[in-house]
């Protein structure tokens, strides 16, 4: 994807999801969230659907813990900006969460390109491609799934 930037690199990150999607709330946070700083995406299947949509892409940064920021979302104190969480616990039941669990991440600024590389290939409807911010090193940015 294009960073609307010229003369720069392009970066493609390798990541790998966790196994799988756990439920939003303490105990699969408790037992399944990154204890450090990552990626991580919001997913809401509605009863009887299939296929989840991701609804919201966040990072946390170095020194931060996405369980911790899983938790202030779940316990609706933060986490998230407020219009966003007020959406988000409209639908906790129905809310699951994912985390990159491998990735090819060296600084806080790969983590925030990588966080702007999943919100401009899924556009989740929390996340606003145009106001996701990215460092400015690269021309495109991009990832691949191992």
């Amino acid at each position: 994807m294009m960073t609307g930037l010229e003369g720069k690199p392009s970066k493609e990150f390798k990541i790998k999801w966790t196994e799988r999607i756990y439920r939003l709330h303490l105990t699969g946070i408790g037992n399944h969230a990154p204890r450090a700083a990552g990626v991580f995406e919001i997913v809401l299947f509605p009863p009887g659907a299939e296929d989840g949509e991701v609804i919201y892409v966040g990072y946390e940064p170095e020194g931060g813990s996405v369980a911790q920021t899983l938790t202030a979302i779940f316990e609706n104190r933060g986490g998230m900006p407020a219009e966003k969480l007020k959406v988000l616990q409209e639908n906790i039941a129905n809310a699951y969460f994912d985390a990159v669990s491998v990735a090819d991440i060296e600084n806080n600024e790969d983590l925030m390109d990588l966080a702007w590389a999943v919100v401009n290939q899924k556009k989740p409807r929390l996340n606003d491609p145009k106001e996701q911010a990215h460092s400015g090193r690269f021309s495109s940015i991009g990832y691949m799934e191992l």
